[in-house]
């Protein structure tokens, strides 16, 4: 009875791990979309773009990105998007021309768009051609609230750079479940060699 009660243990450790493990694997790597008020008729723009941990560096998977956000003010008009608003979508030209590099995501230099929409076409664009543009639109059939020509960095092999990643200052373990799931992997190893130890002494 006490053999079968430290491998259950055992079992839940190991289930405890995965679990871990696998939040770990869901984990994603934040861009912080660049900003150039100045050319951008006095608005701001903010916003990420995540990437799922273990992406390659090159071309950029529609799978790859797990998520975005971002909004555009002046001061008076504001208004803001994400992929978790109803109807959201990223519309990156089937992602052709859009590569994941070490200083963050870049639009190639071969005429692509890079789209993010959400809701009544809230959306922020990118266009890198024979030009290169930068607007947002915040309604369906409205005039664009801004198209900027922005001196963003380009760079002659990868593009313009349009998001850069933010720097983390904390282990890749999510708080709310990696380390309740160590605690709980940790607990339970204890319980086992507590298990163990009086198996040995009762056999002794």
């Amino acid at each position: 009875m006490k053999v079968k009660v430290v491998r259950f243990l055992t079992v839940v450790a190991f289930m405890a791990l995965a679990a871990y493990q696998t939040s770990s694997a869901n984990a994603e790597t934040m861009y912080s979309i660049l900003n150039s008020q100045s050319d951008q008729g006095g608005y701001t723009v903010s916003g990420q773009i995540g990437v799922a941990d273990g992406t390659s560096f090159g071309t950029l998977l529609a799978s790859n990105v797990s998520s975005w956000s971002f909004s555009v003010t002046n001061g008076t008009n504001t208004y803001a998007a994400s992929s978790t608003d109803s109807g959201a979508f990223g519309d990156f030209a089937s992602y052709i021309g859009v590569s994941l590099h070490e200083d963050g995501i870049y639009l190639s230099n071969s005429g692509y768009t890079f789209s993010l929409k959400g809701t009544g076409d809230r959306s922020l664009s990118w266009l890198n051609g024979s030009f290169k543009s930068f607007k947002a639109n915040e309604t369906p059939l409205s005039a664009y609230m801004f198209v900027a020509f922005p001196a963003f960095t380009t760079d002659a092999t990868y593009g313009w750079l349009i998001a850069s990643p933010i720097a983390s200052a904390v282990p890749e373990i999510d708080p709310a479940t990696g380390g309740s799931a160590l605690s709980l992997v940790a607990g339970v190893l204890a319980m086992i060699e507590q298990r163990r130890r009086r198996v040995a002494a009762s056999r002794a």
